[in-house]
């Protein structure tokens, strides 16, 4: 609306082709870094992200194997990928709002439909661990978009990559103090760290 009536342009987060070409680069700095790389892990909302970091990674290793991950409080992009269509999703209130999208893009899906091995979901508590351990071991602040492909592996969901070389992209610290302190506590008391009498 404010591009119609300013005369601005509208470029989308994920469905454009320079925006996916743009986060290639992740792709290429992966495989110039890590020459032992066998699998990629990478959260999706829209498709653009992984879009580009498979399309990159895939040109020039194709055997090297890229997955995605989405909150179960919004697949469309694993349902419009089981499909082979896109699909539109009701969502749920996720920590993960960054990728919590109700319809992918036409775009996004052709790339993740030839280049993506597959797709995951994790749950809000799997996303929540996943940022609590991000803290905790490695001092990064992500926010739960940012922290869903790390939160799926930790949660055990692909163990066709244990003892594999892989990398997860972590992406965005956007997220809320109050809600930060919020996720620390309930982990705490998820792994008996912290009562209250």
């Amino acid at each position: 609306r404010l591009g119609e009536e300013r005369g601005m342009t509208f470029i989308s987060a994920f469905n454009d082709d320079r925006i996916i070409a743009g986060q290639g680069t992740i792709g290429l700095e992966l495989v110039e870094q890590v020459s032992d790389l066998e699998a990629v892990v990478v959260p999706i909302g829209g498709g653009g992200v992984i879009s580009g970091i498979a399309t990159a990674i895939k040109s020039l290793r194709p055997e090297v194997e890229v997955y995605g991950v989405q909150t179960e409080s919004a697949p469309a992009m694993e349902h419009s990928f089981r499909e082979g269509r896109l699909v539109e999703v009701e969502t749920r209130r996720s920590i993960a709002d960054g990728i919590a999208i109700k319809r992918p893009a036409e775009r996004t899906l052709a790339h993740i439909r030839k280049y993506v091995d597959d797709i995951r979901l994790v749950t809000e508590e799997d996303i929540e661990a996943g940022m609590f351990h991000l803290l905790e071991t490695a001092k990064v602040v992500a926010e739960g978009a940012g922290a869903a492909g790390l939160a799926a592996v930790l949660a055990g969901r692909f163990p066709e990559l244990e003892g594999r070389q892989t990398a997860v992209v972590l992406c965005g610290a956007n997220v809320d103090l109050n809600m930060l302190s919020r996720i620390i506590e309930r982990s705490l008391v998820r792994q008996h760290r912290l009562v209250q009498l």
